[in-house]
């Protein structure tokens, strides 16, 4: 079984460490990293299988604040350690059965 990184960008909200533990305990889960901004540092929950990385934010946040998900989300991709992985956000809840939809139709059309 191909195993896949999670990032997760964006702010960190009462339940983003909730949504890392259910993805780091799915099958197919090497790990999942939160990219955050520095601001959110002292919320450092970094465990085996889930790495909190904190960088600065962009000067200018962006028309919607696109520049603000832009460098969270590279900064998140610079350390994937698997060759693919998937890309969400602090504030997205998927289930693990949504998941796993998503993991087996990634896995038939890659």
């Amino acid at each position: 079984m191909e195993k896949l990184d999670i990032v997760l960008q964006g702010p960190i909200y009462d339940f983003t460490h909730d949504i890392a533990e259910k993805y780091s305990q799915i099958s197919f889960i090497n790990q999942v990293i939160v990219s955050t901004w520095k601001e959110f540092e002292h919320n450092d929950l970094s465990t085996n299988k889930i790495k909190y990385y904190y960088s600065d934010p962009p000067s200018f946040p962006g028309m919607g604040n696109r520049n603000m998900q832009i460098k969270s989300s590279l900064e998140g991709l610079k350390k994937v350690s698997t060759e693919f992985c998937c890309r969400g956000r602090t504030d997205q809840i998927y289930d693990v059965q949504s998941m796993s939809v998503m993991y087996d139709f990634y896995q038939s059309h890659k």
